[in-house]
């Protein structure tokens, strides 16, 4: 794949903030799994351009995970955030465009605090 290098960068930028990244182990081929690594990079750099954020910021204070097509159970959703474990998932073919999404309710959640914790908890 062109531009390998980005999943280095990842690392340097991203990694040391990202507190974990985790791949479908059944489902997900090595190939592809570099693929998401630099689809995710890509979205990442371009949301924190956007937002004004430093890359290393963009993790929210190495607080945030991601996964890629390791979470979910077969729905219809393409992508989605888990609040309790402040994880992000994206679906294996389906969720590259969505992490920006997902980034905001990661966001809504922790901004919201103990009363967004409170609320999914039931």
């Amino acid at each position: 794949m062109a531009n390998d290098n980005k999943i280095f960068d990842f690392g340097e930028k991203l990694g040391d903030s990202v507190k974990d990244r985790n791949f479908g182990v059944r489902t997900m081929p090595q190939k592809e799994r570099w693929q998401h690594m630099n689809r995710a990079y890509d979205s990442f750099m371009d949301l924190a351009n956007a937002l004004g954020f430093s890359p290393s910021s963009i993790a929210m204070g190495g607080r945030l995970a991601i996964c890629f097509g390791s979470r979910g159970h077969g729905g219809k959703a393409t992508a989605h955030y888990e609040p309790g474990r402040n994880v992000i998932n994206l679906t294996r073919k389906y969720g590259a465009g969505s992490l920006a999404h997902e980034w905001f309710h990661a966001l809504d959640y922790s901004l919201g605090g103990d009363a967004a914790t409170k609320d999914c908890q039931g």
